[in-house]
């Protein structure tokens, strides 16, 4: 069986603690510079990127405007683009009775239901 342990992190940007179980002989391996997604093949993207940087989950999601696996199905469909800047919108974490808001510029837009895709509410 192998040794696993806990490491801790702080957010920088909300300073959320998370902690990560890991196996001992991958994390040496990335400390001695193994490339991360090669000493932690079965951690999502997602994990890597708060164990190297700290960033919890929550605000990976915001920053780059996806969710993390284990939510995408709280998050929705994937519908499309922002209008304005270009942000991912989904059908749940999007929806705003009825019409879908971006949350890095807050735009609203509309489906189209001829074409499928959205339209910058007038």
């Amino acid at each position: 069986m192998s040794v696993m342990i806990n490491i801790e992190k702080e957010c920088p940007f909300c300073d959320k603690k998370s902690t990560l179980s890991v196996v001992a002989s991958d994390y040496h391996a990335w400390q001695r510079g193994l490339q991360i997604q090669y000493a932690f093949p079965d951690l999502s993207p997602f994990y890597r990127e708060l164990l190297q940087s700290g960033i919890c989950i929550s605000c990976q999601e915001y920053i780059f405007g996806k969710p993390a696996p284990e939510n995408e199905e709280e998050w929705g469909e994937y519908l499309g683009e922002c209008v304005n800047c270009g942000k991912p919108i989904y059908s749940k974490h999007n929806a705003v009775e009825g019409l879908y808001q971006c949350d890095s510029c807050y735009i609203t837009m509309l489906m189209d239901e001829h074409t499928g895709s959205l339209l910058e509410e007038v």
